[in-house]
């Protein structure tokens, strides 16, 4: 069995077989880990389906509660990396509903209210502020948007970067536009720059 778990809250860690390590407190939080160890779970169904994941920590109600076999996450605020997930690892998600749409995207960071919460496959992307690259994000990634309403209808595209709010706020498509100050590349929906 497991060693130095501790769990806090009807139906925490109920399938632990094997996990060492981990720290669930809350209703069902990490109900379902069986092997996977060293997660920390805090808030009402936190983590809830985590199985052989390691290394995640969430703390906020449904706080990454769709994750089973994903590992080194970092979830903070309602819903932060609660989405369908399959596959994503090494998210860091701070703020309600931040990263909420990730499926299998890695190496992503949001930062502020549903920051990030349109990225489903993309890679490699730094959103903060709020509401910041909330369109619908496959492909490459590799984009910086610092704002807030940044990214609202991007849907693709890499090495972007926009800073101030709603910079490059209707890009839809394109590479390497870079946008500085409140409302700057606005009317920019395509373009490769």
């Amino acid at each position: 069995g497991g060693e130095f778990n501790v769990g806090i809250g009807n139906a925490t860690l109920d399938a632990l077989t094997s996990a060492d390590k981990c720290v669930a407190i809350g209703y069902e939080a990490g109900s379902a880990i069986n092997s996977g160890g060293a997660n920390t779970l805090v808030g009402h169904e936190a983590g809830k389906v985590i199985t052989t994941g390691t290394f995640n920590t969430f703390v906020g109600f449904e706080a990454g509660n769709n994750f089973d076999t994903e590992s080194n996450n970092v979830g903070f605020g309602s819903a932060a990396l609660g989405g369908p997930i399959a596959g994503g690892s090494s998210n860091v998600a701070l703020g309600s509903s931040t990263l909420a749409s990730l499926t299998s995207a890695d190496f992503n960071i949001a930062i502020g209210n549903e920051a990030g919460s349109g990225i489903t496959t993309s890679n490699d992307n730094i959103a903060i502020g709020r509401n910041c690259m909330t369109g619908t994000l496959t492909g490459n990634g590799s984009n910086c948007f610092v704002g807030s309403s940044i990214g609202t209808q991007l849907t693709s595209g890499f090495y972007n970067q926009a800073i101030g709010s709603s910079a490059l706020g209707n890009l839809i498509s394109g590479i390497s536009n870079i946008a500085i100050g409140h409302d700057s590349g606005l009317t920019t929906t395509t373009g490769d720059h």
